[in-house]
């Protein structure tokens, strides 16, 4: 196919759709100097103006990759044990503060997924309880992406397909009282719109939720905004988190560590390996920083789930459909697994 290109590429110098597939093709075959090279011989040509600025996007993205690739980051993910990992998919991993108790999402299988809630206490380290249903918040519609409250006994999940549904997907709210949750509400209609709503994550004094949405007002597909939660325990109107975080393609999955300075986030629209990838950003005087990307091997040319974050910011879970334990990464595994952050990933220290 190179061979091929490379010749159509002399025959019609002028065709960027030649140079970009070319790149692509070097790529693939992991030969990201030549696929730079191609595409800096396209921007040379100024074909067009959208030309020009594809041929730069691309060109950033590769050379991000061939450098992520010669720097990799140290990353050894451990799998949680078989008590919540299961064949079926587990993913979206959440805890309280103290690390003793554990809710995550089950995927169940066959033709038609099912998303549901399950729970489970820690007994050692790195061994917990049997992960159970939470049956008094799962319905036949889905129960995904959630966030539990630092105490908790607050949890603000995702509902899809619910019979008193806003939009698609809403977020819903429910409070636990010794093992028995509330019946789920609806987080009614300033935080649910009638467009997809999901992926919520709670500040560590339960007073600001950041979560993602298709809402009007974003900057293109699914964007990251935040609602506060004012003296009269009502939520205001949720405000965007801006260019800076948020871009023209899909933005979702945040996760604010318990220092409500650090957000962790997935994203297709910055410049990553490839797909979705993890980014952090830190806020400073209410301005966040240009996210960073956590680097190769954390993020691959896969989609990357979003991570949770303990409070010492030690430790990050997350889920992957890549089976680390095999020497076939290929293999679609779909489970639980931690790893030790790197340093300059890691947020501010924090006691709570």
């Amino acid at each position: 196919t190179i061979s091929y290109l490379e010749r159509l590429k002399t025959l019609k110098p002028a065709n960027s759709k030649i140079y970009f597939n070319l790149a692509n093709a070097y790529e693939e075959a992991g030969d990201l100097s030549k696929s730079i090279q191609t595409l800096k011989q396209l921007k040379e040509l100024h074909v067009s103006s959208i030309s020009d600025s594809l041929a730069t996007r691309k060109l950033e993205e590769a050379e991000f990759r061939k450098k992520a690739y010669a720097n990799p980051k140290d990353f050894q993910p451990i799998k949680l044990g078989s008590a919540i990992n299961t064949d079926e998919m587990e993913y979206h991993p959440g805890f309280n503060v103290d690390g003793s108790l554990i809710i995550y999402v089950k995927v169940k299988g066959g033709k038609f997924k099912h998303e549901d809630l399950y729970i489970s206490n820690r007994i050692t380290k790195d061994s917990f309880e049997m992960g159970q249903p939470i049956v008094q918040l799962n319905t036949e519609g889905q129960e995904g992406a959630f966030t539990l409250s630092q105490d908790g006994r607050v949890l603000i999940f995702t509902g899809c397909e619910q019979r008193n549904s806003i939009g698609g997907c809403d977020l819903y709210i429910s409070f636990r009282k010794g093992d028995h949750w509330s019946k789920p509400k609806n987080m009614g209609p300033t935080i649910n719109s009638r467009f997809w709503d999901a992926a919520p994550s709670l500040s560590a004094d339960n007073r600001t939720l950041y979560f993602a949405s298709k809402r009007k007002g974003g900057f293109g597909g699914s964007d990251l905004w935040i609602a506060t939660l004012n003296n009269s325990n009502k939520w205001e109107e949720p405000v965007n988190l801006g260019p800076k975080i948020n871009t023209v393609k899909n933005d979702e999955a945040p996760f604010i560590h318990p220092d409500n300075k650090t957000l962790y986030f997935i994203s297709e629209g910055h410049i990553g390996m490839g797909s979705y990838d993890i980014f952090t950003s830190k806020k400073h005087d209410d301005i966040w920083e240009t996210p960073v990307n956590l680097g190769y091997p954390i993020n691959t040319v896969e989609r990357e789930g979003g991570v949770f974050v303990d409070l010492y910011g030690e430790k990050a879970y997350f889920s992957s459909q890549i089976n680390f334990d095999t020497s076939d990464k290929k293999q679609l595994g779909g489970d639980i697994y931690y790893f030790e952050l790197p340093v300059e990933l890691k947020p501010e220290p924090i006691t709570y």
